[in-house]
């Protein structure tokens, strides 16, 4: 199950500078830096993130590493997650096993922001989440869900954001936005809501990055969360397309 925020699993070690980070242009003239990459944890951290309220806490730490769950790969950001002074982002969706050199071709979906809104959250990622921890219990939704920006399309629309999620989720999103840090009805936390905001409590069903601790059940503790609800690439009821369980995020920086 690719349920990753991470690149396809076309790139390997290798591909990799000595300091764990990728080359961080995708294709010459690109002015976007990407930011998350590879990474495994250390033994034993996956299972207790799943165990205990405060999960792995990554996010608001300069540990290299974005939210995530139980998984074999880990989530990793390369060091311009929190060396890097940004006012933009983007996210790439890229099917699995994509060579790196067709990842800007093949993604089902891309989109960015302009608003600058990294320039008031701090400059990066790091300083965004220090300010909206990923934490269970320190919020409910969707008092303090956290900011929502709006994105343009490079690739894609909101209608297609939309339909590749979960029929039931269709009514609790609005696409064509990134939202952070968001809470679900039993106050777990989500990271991430790539390409939409919430307007709904449901959000393990929608939104990325989980925070380590599911109350209601560990099942969703995880990258994609509950995306397979109902089934593995199902897309019924809370189950989501198989197209977008099998694409890795890639997120920029500007």
């Amino acid at each position: 199950m690719a349920n990753h925020l991470c690149p396809p699993h076309e790139v390997t070690p290798s591909q990799r500078r000595l300091d764990g980070s990728f080359p961080r242009h995708v294709h010459k003239g690109s002015p976007w830096n990407r930011d998350a990459i590879l990474g495994s944890p250390p033994e034993g951290e996956i299972d207790l993130a799943c165990k205990i309220p405060g999960g792995h806490g990554n996010a608001s730490q300069a540990s290299g590493r974005l939210p995530c769950g139980n998984g074999k790969k880990h989530t990793q950001s390369n060091p311009g997650y929190y060396d890097l002074q940004a006012r933009d982002m983007a996210i790439w969706h890229v099917p699995n096993l994509t060579p790196m050199k067709e990842w800007r071709n093949a993604a089902i979906l891309r989109y960015h922001t302009e608003t600058g809104f990294l320039s008031v959250e701090g400059g990066n990622l790091l300083r965004l989440y220090q300010q909206y921890p990923v934490t269970y219990g320190l919020g409910s939704c969707p008092k303090n869900n956290g900011p929502i920006v709006p994105v343009v399309y490079d690739y894609g629309n909101a209608e297609q954001t939309s339909h590749y999620h979960s029929p039931n989720s269709r009514s609790e999103i609005v696409a064509g936005y990134i939202q952070f840090r968001v809470f679900n009805h039993e106050k777990a936390v989500m990271a991430l809501c790539p390409g939409f905001k919430a307007t709904g409590c449901n959000t393990e069903y929608y939104c990325v990055g989980g925070g380590g601790y599911y109350p209601e059940n560990a099942r969703q503790c995880g990258d994609f969360t509950a995306y397979d609800w109902n089934g593995y690439g199902t897309h019924k009821d809370w189950s989501a397309s198989k197209a977008l369980l099998e694409s890795a995020l890639l997120l920029f920086y500007r």
